[in-house]
C-alpha cells in the first residue's frame, strides 16, 4: 500500500529569528482512517458512534512544529 510522507529540511536561520512555527499539509486522521468517528461501548455494552478524539470529526489532523534556536556553547571558534 502506498504511503504520503512529508519532509520538513531544517537549515539554521540567516536573520535574528529564534522561533519558527510550521504547519504541514492536513492528512488523513489515522485513528478513525478519515471517517471522523469511531465507535465507543456505554455501559451497557451497546456501540455508539462519537466524535475521533484526535480529528474531533473533521477526519483529517495536520502537524504542527516549532523549532527553537540556541546556541551551541560545546562548539566555540
Amino acid at each position: 500500500m502506498s504511503e504520503t510522507k512529508q519532509i520538513l529540511e531544517i537549515k539554521s536561520p540567516k536573520s535574528g529569528a529564534y522561533r519558527e512555527d510550521i504547519t504541514g499539509n492536513p492528512m488523513e486522521c489515522s485513528k478513525c482512517n478519515g471517517m471522523g468517528w469511531t465507535w465507543t461501548f456505554d455501559s451497557g455494552f451497546h456501540r455508539e458512534r462519537k466524535d475521533c478524539p484526535l480529528c474531533n470529526g473533521t477526519g483529517y489532523v495536520k502537524p504542527k512544529i516549532t523549532i527553537e534556536w540556541e546556541p551551541d556553547n560545546q562548539h566555540k571558534r
